[in-house]
């Protein structure tokens, strides 16, 4: 998803919410270039307290860290973002757009058999409304988002998502029915951030040292499954 103008600037309003008007979205994109910054509420209050550590130098005026907690942080980005009915604000998600085309998407999907997987940083809501809104649910059936456990460039997601492409069709609790030839021996992984490829980095690595991935180079073998990685809180 394009979320430059939902996310990233839902990060920059909530920072200038709490005072910390330093914050930019170059600023913001300078932070996500580091990596490690997956979680857009976590990001928001880190970069509010690092512009009153560096800004402020009237410690009267600097609000009390204790008041800049991460539970309110959150809940004035998700007023920002999901937008707020009692004052009648509209949400910045509505912004959002789809990078690719959703004819490129099908395309992809049925070229890997419809084994097509979402790694996202977004609360599953977010995702489930984002991927309804664009279509694409029936499309993509395999998620894996900020509930399910660590965030990328740990390798959990990614390699969650390739569990759950192996299992066939829709069921998720079918572990072992395919046969060898069934079997897709190979993932690809499309990503936009540091993050995204540090966790594929690190989830191949982990199938190579578990020897969990058939590394050989047959050709012949066309079985194939994508990972798509939404940025941000993404």
């Amino acid at each position: 998803a394009e979320v430059s103008q939902s996310y990233r600037a839902a990060i920059v309003a909530t920072c200038h919410a709490y005072g910390a008007t330093s914050v930019t979205v170059n600023t913001v994109n300078d932070w996500k270039a580091r990596g490690g910054c997956n979680n857009d509420w976590v990001l928001s209050r880190d970069l509010i307290l690092e512009h009153y550590a560096n800004h402020n130098q009237d410690t009267t005026t600097t609000p009390d860290n204790n008041k800049i907690t991460l539970e309110k942080v959150t809940q004035t980005f998700e007023e920002f973002y999901q937008g707020n009915p009692a004052s009648g604000s509209p949400g910045l998600n509505r912004l959002e757009t789809l990078i690719p085309h959703t004819d490129t998407i099908r395309l992809l999907a049925a070229r890997c058999q419809g084994r097509v997987a979402i790694v996202t940083g977004r609360p599953r809501k977010d995702c489930s409304k984002f991927l309804a809104l664009h279509r694409l649910d029936t499309i993509i059936r395999h998620s894996v988002c900020m509930e399910d456990g660590p965030a990328k460039p740990d390798p959990f997601p990614v390699r969650r998502a390739w569990e759950m492409l192996l299992l066939k069709n829709d069921d998720e609790t079918n572990t072992n029915t395919e046969t060898n030839a069934d079997v897709p021996t190979k993932i690809f992984m499309v990503g936009d951030t540091p993050d995204d490829i540090r966790a594929a980095v690190a989830a191949n690595n982990n199938d190579n040292d578990n020897d969990n991935v058939n590394d050989n180079d047959n050709d012949n073998n066309n079985n194939n499954n994508n990972i798509n990685n939404d940025n941000d809180n993404d």
